[in-house]
């Protein structure tokens, strides 16, 4: 909550960040950020892994697929 006048809390509403993280967080994210071609890379591999698996589960006579409604 902020004592201030309506047209300066509009303008930090415009900067402030839509719920509240921890500097812990942040930091991470940061980090993060800073090797996104790493987080990409692992992105993709995890993708890739998912395909491996499911490919391998259709061959599976027991493995059904399940259609949730």
């Amino acid at each position: 909550m902020a004592i201030a006048h309506e047209d300066i809390i509009a303008i930090f509403n415009k900067v402030k960040f839509p719920y509240n993280i921890s500097k812990p967080t942040a930091a991470i994210a940061h980090k993060a950020l800073d090797n996104i071609h790493l987080m990409e890379a692992n992105a993709k591999s995890i993708l890739e892994q998912k395909e491996k698996i499911i490919e391998e589960l259709k061959k599976l006579p027991t493995v059904r697929k399940v259609v949730l409604c």
